[in-house]
Order: structure tokens, then sequence, then C-alpha cells
């Protein structure tokens, strides 16, 4: 039996936390309780699906002190565990994959929204970019490195639209609502859309680009899809760089992005 925590973060920071450990339970079918995911827990309806993982509601009154009770004992025993410090470990287990992909399925209307707006794009024959725009705190992160203005983006969407040509439209996954005004560019948004809508959207693209983030790592991860990271707004991108994700900063070919590149 094992106990993990996250210590901090938002929705894709704790899957990460959790997947490594979650695919080492389903090989070794050990038992795991999972804790600091009752905010996200409503989105996922099938948390219950497997008896010996169990995601535990805290009463948030006591969040803290259980927190602090979890760091300690995490020096002292291997029954407590920093699900954080295992986000860069392989968690593409064969034979659970697809059990992971169902523990963390949206539900049927999330779903349905979402391949039915991507769905309707692909089946005119068009190949599906998502571009994850991330800024609020990227403003402040790492002193802003990972910051790009619209600029950027349409420095990237023209490289890609150049290789692959008109066939291509981008899905535009931001909590902005962006304009991009270039004639030659197709985009959308996800109307009215969630946190959880946007990221499984992200997963259903042909393609997904975007700065290093935990978010468009998740999209590519669960939907198989690759993902080219960008670190500079005047990066060169190819096709041949988008490569499928399958842990933090880590591909499935092994290679691993830099943060110091």
């Amino acid at each position: 039996m094992k106990i993990v925590y996250s210590p901090g973060g938002q929705l894709c920071n704790k899957m990460w936390a959790y997947v490594y450990l979650i695919a080492h339970s389903f090989k070794r079918n050990g038992k795991i309780f999972i804790l600091n995911f009752e905010e996200y827990m409503h989105l996922f309806p099938h948390l219950k699906a497997y008896q010996h993982i169990r995601f535990v509601k805290m009463n948030s009154r006591y969040s803290h002190i259980i927190f602090n009770i979890c760091r300690i004992a995490q020096k002292i025993t291997n029954f407590v565990i920093d699900g954080w410090q295992y986000r860069s470990k392989i968690a593409f287990l064969n034979g659970d994959f697809e059990k992971i992909q169902f523990l963390f399925q949206p539900y049927p209307c999330v779903k349905q929204k979402c391949e039915t707006f991507i769905s309707e794009i692909k089946n005119k024959g068009m190949i599906v970019v998502g571009i994850h725009i991330r800024r609020g705190d990227y403003a402040e992160f790492m002193n802003g490195k990972y910051y790009f203005e619209n600029d950027a983006y349409l420095h990237f969407m023209r490289q890609i639209q150049q290789e692959i040509g008109k066939r291509v439209c981008f899905f535009i996954s931001s909590t902005e609502n962006i304009s991009f005004h270039d004639p030659e560019i197709t985009c959308f948004q996800l109307p009215q859309s969630s946190n959880i809508e946007d990221l499984y959207a992200l997963s259903l693209c042909d393609y997904i680009l975007g700065p290093p983030s935990t978010f468009s790592m998740w999209a590519s991860f669960y939907g198989k899809k690759p993902l080219r990271i960008v670190s500079r707004k005047d990066e060169a991108i190819s096709l041949h760089e988008f490569k499928i994700i399958a842990a933090v900063d880590t591909f499935q070919d092994g290679t691993v992005f830099d943060h110091n590149r």
C-alpha cells in the first residue's frame, strides 16, 4: 500500500504527479491512495473504476495538516510518496495505457462536444494543429522566458502551413479569446470552453505546439499526438520535430526537453 500526494500545481501537474505511480500500481496490482485531487475529481467519472486505486477526498480544513504530515512521513517511510518527484519517469507501460486513458477520461458531454467539433474540421480534409497559448502566470514564470505574443505564434503557424499547405487549420487552446489578423491562417477556438474541454480537444488534434507546459504535454501523452515544444519566439519549426510525450519533458524516443537551451 502506498499513499501518494502532490504538494501543489493545477490539474495537469497533479495528473503527471500520479500517473507513473498509477501505472506502477497496475503492473504490480498494488493498492494506492491518492490525495490532493479533490478539486478535480468532479471532472472524471471513472476514478472509482479500479479497486486498488483510490482517490481520497480530504476535508479542506485539515488539508494543510495532512500535507505537513505527508512531507514528514515520506522522509522516514516509503509508504508515503511525493508524486511530483516521479513526473519524469516513463508512465507508458505496455497493456496499462488504455486503463490510464479510461481513468482520466472526461464525462461523455465533454467528449461529445470536443470530438464533434474537431471531427467536423477533419471531415473537411483538414489537418488540425493544436496551438497551446499559455500566458497569464507565464509572464512571471522563469522571468517570462516562455511568454509569447501573438506575433510569435503566427510565426510558428506560418511555418507549419508552409510545410503542410492549405489543408491545415489551427485549434487555439487558451484561457483568452485570441484573434490573429492574418487572412492566410485559419484558426478556431472551442466556444464557451472549460479547461477540461480545451485539454481534451487539444489531445484530439493531429499535432500540438506550445511552450513547455504540463498541459500540452498531457494532451500529447493522453491523445498519443506529437508535440513540438517551443522555447524561443524566433524558432524554426519543422514537422519532423514533433514527437509524442511519455513523461514531463520526456519524449517517447527518449529525448528530453532542455530548459537551458
